[in-house]
């Protein structure tokens, strides 16, 4: 299996919405099997990625979603998975269409059936998309979705596509819940996903992948590892990061950042 790590900056900078048409698009990707797609806030541990890959290879899916577990203000806050279920498709085979965001059509009906059976809704749509789920112990993606200071924030909440239905409630979020909130706080809904957002359980860095603890990120996003004196624990920094186009750097000392 040929796997592609498709980058929506760095491989579909040149497409413009409407100015193209599905044959062009289509003539200009690379021959493959699957797309593996990942946002530039998800990342994956790397020690998972060979039994990911495997997983795929056997599937005759035509898309797979990936759990993600979401994490809030620092990597070392998680939003407690009982409450966030949160998953996209990771991969897609060639052929197939987004609807929209990161979602294939569904009849209205299905998504109706969630509200009273969010269960029965799933496997529903799994059905009719002819969708799998990737087990959380084959895995998983660490979500920095709602990681940052109070600018990236704001800044994150402007660019959704949901804010111009909800902008005052965005508006009340950011002020009510996000400038307030403290590790102990509950219930700090979120305008589209109100019931995710119970509490968030601790994660310590030295519990988190290689790809998180290892690299240098603005300050305040990630705990210092320490040693049993109390004592921080230095770290490699060494893992290449993407720039703002996607371009891995081969500087050690580069700054993870994200401007959504």
């Amino acid at each position: 299996m040929q796997s592609d790590l498709v980058l929506h900056d760095s491989a579909h900078h040149s497409f413009r919405p409407h100015a193209h048409t599905s044959r062009q698009i289509r003539d200009s990707t690379p021959r493959t099997d699957w797309f593996w797609i990942v946002d530039a806030d998800e990342i994956y541990d790397p020690e998972t990625v060979p039994a990911a890959l495997r997983f795929v290879e056997n599937s005759s899916s035509s898309a797979i979603l990936v759990r993600g577990f979401n994490f809030f203000r620092k990597w070392n806050y998680m939003i407690d998975p009982l409450t966030d279920y949160f998953c996209h498709i990771g991969f897609l085979r060639p052929g197939n269409w987004f609807y929209q965001r990161r979602n294939l059509y569904i009849p209205r009906i299905l998504g109706g059936i969630g509200r009273f059976s969010p269960r029965m809704s799933r496997t529903l749509i799994d059905l009719y998309r002819h969708q799998s789920r990737m087990p959380e112990g084959v895995a998983h993606f660490y979500h920095g979705s709602y990681i940052g200071d109070d600018e990236r924030i704001r800044s994150k909440v402007m660019k959704s596509s949901h804010y111009r239905q909800l902008a005052p409630e965005f508006d009340e979020w950011f002020e009510s819940s996000w400038k307030t909130w403290t590790p102990e706080s509950r219930d700090f809904w979120f305008p589209y996903d109100r019931q995710a957002m119970r509490s968030v359980r601790h994660v310590p860095t030295s519990e988190l992948p290689t790809s998180i603890s290892q690299v240098r990120w603005p300050e305040g996003w990630l705990d210092p590892v320490r040693d049993r004196t109390g004592g921080e624990v230095a770290t490699a920094h060494a893992i290449p990061l993407p720039d703002e186009r996607g371009v891995a750097s081969s500087s050690s000392t580069s700054h993870a950042t994200w401007s959504g």
